[in-house]
């Protein structure tokens, strides 16, 4: 078995080492050292930013260091992680040479870092300025051209006020223009500079906020239909490409975006025919990236499913939000950080391919969440059942349909909802139990989300 190996390899790459695990929120690291260990690595050390929603580990299970930085939001958020991963105070800096005296150990960080050194340790898997910059939503329309992908008319214009507003003008169809802003002050995600305009209201509105912290802009039709993803895994002589997951992005009206974005899930599926064009787009795009930029590694091709077909709209150089929904057991993560590293694996790609396809459409796996402002000092933990449309508690002794956790975040507070691997049905969207969550978070724990909506039915 090929996922066997891949384990093998893991082992043989990971085992023995100690590792510094630096990241914006502990639980994501104390996960992976949890990975490492399993793997029979030395010893990890981790830095986090902030707690996060979660148990800190005990001290004699991993030694963890927080840094304590305050909310903000989201991007700011992460942006001021980096920042303070790399300016650590004296106690900090002198726990992690206890650690690793000789200065042996390696960094493992974020799937978003800029590849610095931690603590003046090597950072693991550091991405080429080449390939982080691919993340930029408006360089991303020419990679499409190259690689003979088909995409939406779209401009690239200057953030004034009436540049943007001309472009709208002449690339609406009819239900407004989505406007996504450059890395002009770095990459962003989640939706948070990526605004729908439908009015002028919400042109004004999208202006100030791109404004802020962007130099261009691009410009695009909306399009109504479901957002989702399709991974890839580049090795030397094949691109590894995964099934479809579902992008959950709520409609949220009257914010400065228009979005809210709740994380992935696997259990939708497309059309046969969409799913196989998306699997095809993805292996184009990865073996472009190999002959481009001498890619390896897993990325993403993001975009909206409407009734007209698949999209593409931006590419994550990178691991993304599903690609570890897909075979749980599989560390991907450090599957791509190997392969950054050029370290042979040992596996035939092509036989994984299967292997990892076929698990992923037998297995299917979700996560719902969102980030919050109002601040939560600890976490709570319920378990809810689905009925009629809505998430109401499980009973003491019924079946829960998933396992809602709410507690400290970035930006104050994050809601997560694990979704039953048994009970969720494959095929629909997950959308509207995203939706119902952040109705029955503001209703039970004044989250203050606000109202949000899924996709159209008809879309679903």
């Amino acid at each position: 078995m090929q996922v066997d190996r891949v384990e093998a390899a893991m082992r043989r790459i990971y085992g023995g080492r100690r590792w510094i695990l630096a990241s914006d929120v502990l639980q994501g690291a104390a996960a992976t050292a949890r990975r490492l260990e399993a793997l029979s690595a030395d010893r990890c050390l981790v830095i986090a930013a902030r707690a996060g929603t979660g148990a800190i580990p005990p001290a004699d299970e991993l030694e963890v260091h927080l840094l304590g930085l305050p909310p903000l939001p989201m991007m700011d958020a992460i942006l001021a992680s980096e920042a303070a991963l790399r300016d650590l105070p004296d106690e900090v800096q002198a726990a992690v040479d206890r650690f690793d005296p000789h200065g042996e150990a390696m960094a493992i960080g974020a799937v978003f870092s800029d590849g610095r050194p931690v603590a003046g340790r090597r950072f693991w898997g550091a991405r080429p300025d080449a390939w982080r910059r691919l993340e930029d939503k408006t360089v991303v329309d020419a990679l499409w051209d190259e690689a003979g992908v088909p995409r939406s008319p779209s401009e690239i214009v200057e953030v004034t006020l009436d540049a943007l507003t001309a472009a709208a003008r002449r690339l609406d169809a009819g239900e407004g223009t989505v406007w996504a802003g450059d890395a002009t002050a770095g990459f962003h995600g989640g939706a948070t500079y990526t605004c729908r305009v439908a009015s002028s209201r919400d042109a004004l509105a999208a202006y100030e906020h791109l404004a802020s912290r962007c130099a261009r802009a691009r410009v695009m039709p909306f399009l109504d239909g479901i957002p989702c993803s399709i991974h890839g895994i580049v090795f030397p002589d094949h691109v590894v490409v995964l099934r479809p997951a579902e992008l959950v992005t709520l409609r949220r009206a009257g914010t400065r975006t228009g979005f809210l974005y709740a994380r992935a899930a696997t259990f939708w599926d497309p059309p046969v025919a969409e799913r196989e064009r998306m699997r095809t787009i993805a292996r184009r795009v990865g073996e472009h990236l190999r002959a481009a930029v001498d890619y390896r590694g897993a990325f993403t091709v993001d975009g909206i499913l409407s009734q007209g077909g698949f999209i593409p709209t931006e590419l994550n150089p990178r691991v993304g939000a599903a690609l570890g929904m897909m075979v749980p057991e599989v560390p991907f993560s450090l599957v791509h950080d190997a392969l950054v590293e050029r370290q042979e694996l040992g596996v035939d790609p092509v036989l994984l391919e299967k292997e990892l396809l076929a698990r992923a459409d037998a297995t299917r796996s979700g996560s719902l969440g969102f980030l919050v402002e109002p601040t939560f000092g600890e976490t709570v933990r319920e378990a809810l059942v689905w009925a009629d449309g809505s998430w109401r508690p499980a009973s003491d002794d019924g079946i829960a349909d998933a396992s809602l956790s709410i507690g400290p975040g970035p930006t104050g507070g994050f809601v997560s909802l694990e979704l039953s691997r048994q009970r969720t049905p494959h095929g629909p969207s997950v959308g509207p139990r995203a939706a119902a969550l952040a109705a029955y978070t503001d209703r039970v724990y004044g989250t203050r989300v606000g109202p949000v909506t899924a996709s159209p039915e008809r879309l679903r």
